[in-house]
Order: structure tokens, then C-alpha cells, then sequence
């Protein structure tokens, strides 16, 4: 089966929600599942083959928050 999950913390900093997905999509992957995992992550942040990190996000000055760089302090 494909399963596509969505992180919304980035994948660089350790946190309880990441290590639960990542625990879960190996989980999954060893069961025999195709797994795909979409999170923010930093550019030189090496990514597990599972995951994929969105194109086009920043990650906010002001809040540390990621977001699309539609907003005037990512441009």
C-alpha cells in the first residue's frame, strides 16, 4: 500500500511528533508499505530516502515558523 504522511515540524530539530512519524514510516516500510513523509527541513539537513522536504518554504526570522515565501519577510 502507498502511504503518504505529513510532518508539520521540521525534520532538523528533534522533537516527540518527529520521532513518532519516523517511527511509524520505518514501521510501515518494514511491513512492506511504499512510505512517503513530507517535512519542512533545512537545505544541508540529510533527509531519510523516505522523506521529502517541500520546495518553496522558509523558514520565518521572526517566529522560526515555516511557511510558504509568499509573505514579505521571505522575499
Amino acid at each position: 500500500m502507498k502511504i503518504g504522511i505529513t510532518c508539520p515540524y521540521s525534520w532538523d530539530v528533534p522533537g516527540g511528533v518527529q520521532q513518532h512519524i519516523r517511527d511509524l514510516a520505518e514501521a510501515l516500510i518494514d511491513e512492506g508499505h511504499e512510505v512517503s513523509v513530507i517535512s519542512p527541513a533545512d537545505d544541508d539537513t540529510p533527509l531519510p530516502p523516505y522523506v521529502v522536504a517541500p520546495a518553496g518554504r522558509c523558514r520565518c526570522p521572526t517566529t522560526g515558523r515555516w511557511r510558504g515565501c509568499r509573505s514579505a519577510s521571505c522575499r
